[in-house]
């Protein structure tokens, strides 16, 4: 099996075993936040990803109550590395479970992504849905029946914020999850930041990661690491994976890297494509 690059670690696994299985453009003003309930639309943006085609896009929540969940104000400069992020794993935090379904795919609405962050939304989607099913009251039955390469867990919750200005605020807010422990296993924790802008969600990109996984004999870890400054968003990625080969036995370690930056406006995070 062939390293595969900037792919998500989950997606790479489980399609590894599923083969030896089975075969800032200017705003108008906004509704100020007084208007609490807000019902998500779908806006379409060349470097914008769309992550909401498979989901309930009427869905309508308390945007005030979602942002007083988030108490804890960052300073900048705020350094997102692999000791931030594993703080908001489920063995670390001690209320893991406060964000619901609904909140996430609000603030995952549009998202803004890099080669390296394609894949991103995929774990807050799987979230949603293991939060719809729990409120259904079916959560029992879907863990009674996991399977290969389905997610076991996940838990969203606040981290906290930085107020950027007298308008805009980016909302950090954490997920990690694990599969079903066989043939592939994968677990790991996200830190996702959202601009809000005049009260509402503009979009949202990765800040950080820790997350891996195996297939044995393939093994891999992804790790991503931002930096918010005054300037905006700089992010290291990586992805290194590992693998026996099979004529000497010998373990074969391939290590990707990218690098990101982001300026922060009014309308969110938006990718420099030759960096700020």
């Amino acid at each position: 099996m062939k390293p595969l690059i900037y792919i998500s670690i989950v997606m790479l696994l489980m399609s590894a075993c599923g083969a030896s299985d089975n075969n800032n453009t200017e705003s108008s003003p906004e509704t100020e936040v007084a208007d609490t309930l807000v019902t998500t639309d779908v806006a379409s943006d060349s470097s914008e990803v769309d992550t909401l085609t498979e989901m309930d896009d009427e869905t309508t929540i308390d945007v005030t109550a979602l942002m007083t969940k988030f108490n804890t104000v960052f300073d900048l400069p705020l350094k997102i590395d692999s000791a931030f992020v594993t703080q908001f794993s489920s063995e670390s935090a001690e209320d893991p479970y406060t964000l619901t379904g609904s909140e996430v795919a609000y603030l995952l609405r549009k998202m803004t992504t890099d080669q390296a962050t394609s894949s991103a939304d995929y774990m807050p989607k799987e979230f949603i849905k293991l939060d719809s099913i729990k409120k259904n009251g079916n959560y029992k039955e879907y863990q009674d029946n996991l399977d290969l390469g389905m997610t076991r867990y996940s838990h969203a919750k606040p981290v906290g914020k930085v107020i950027w200005d007298e308008q805009l605020t980016i909302y950090l807010w954490s997920l990690d999850y694990a599969t079903y422990e066989a043939c592939p296993y994968a677990a790991g924790t996200y830190v996702f930041g959202t601009v809000f802008y005049q009260g509402k969600a503009r979009n949202t990109t990765l800040l950080g990661e820790d997350s891996g996984g195996g297939d044995p004999p393939v093994w891999g870890r992804t790790l991503t690491e931002g930096l918010l400054t005054e300037l905006g968003l700089s992010v290291d990625h990586s992805n290194t994976y590992g693998e026996e080969d099979y004529e000497s036995g010998e373990e074969i370690i391939t290590k990707n890297e990218e690098y990101s930056e982001f300026e922060i406006t009014p309308n969110g995070f938006e990718l420099v494509p030759d960096g700020i």
